[in-house]
């Protein structure tokens, strides 16, 4: 871990880091999606309770 700082970076660390940060800007974009999903979800079931 601590040699990678030490020698220059390859063009393989930069794709590797690039895919780190594509893939948790995805993480939290499906996290987010996920969350405003269920909190629409939850809205929804109390809606129709309300309604009975």
């Amino acid at each position: 871990m601590v040699d990678k700082y030490i020698r220059k970076p390859t063009k393989a660390d930069v794709k590797c880091q690039k895919n780190e940060i594509s893939s948790l800007i995805y993480y939290v974009t499906v996290v987010k999606y996920t969350k405003a999903c269920f909190a629409g979800h939850v809205s929804l079931e109390h809606s129709v309770i309300n309604e009975w």
